[in-house]
């Protein structure tokens, strides 16, 4: 059984005296720590969502910017048919080539995607 006698009483002092010698120079020194940390990472996460939605607003503004553009070129661009069956050296030496329909469109595609292409590089 336990005696109450000055040993007992000696050791609540220890542990007291302990307890609070550690709060103050000890746990409240880690728990500052920690709540810096936790302010500093709220911070970061406040950056990235700010970050988060002007890369969104960017997106949109150049998607707006984009369809702008192919609106416009749509329009502004001249209908010009293409020599049937001629050469792209047609100017120079005009000369009959084997391209069938499909392969033909598929030309016509990639030019339009190159001319487009050069148009935004400069620009």
């Amino acid at each position: 059984m336990v005696e109450i006698n000055i040993t007992l009483f000696v050791q609540m002092m220890h542990f007291l005296v302990m307890w609070k010698f550690l709060d103050r120079f000890f746990f409240q020194d880690v728990v500052k720590v920690i709540q810096r940390e936790q302010a500093q990472l709220k911070r970061l996460d406040r950056a990235i969502e700010t970050e988060r939605t002007a890369l969104h607003a960017l997106q949109e503004a150049q998607q707006k910017a984009w369809q702008r553009f192919r609106k416009k070129f749509g329009k502004a661009a001249p209908q010009v048919e293409a020599v049937p069956d001629l050469s792209y050296s047609a100017v120079l030496c005009p000369v009959k080539t084997g391209i069938d329909k499909e392969h033909k469109q598929q030309l016509i595609k990639e030019t339009k995607a190159l001319v487009v292409k050069r148009v935004l590089d400069n620009d």
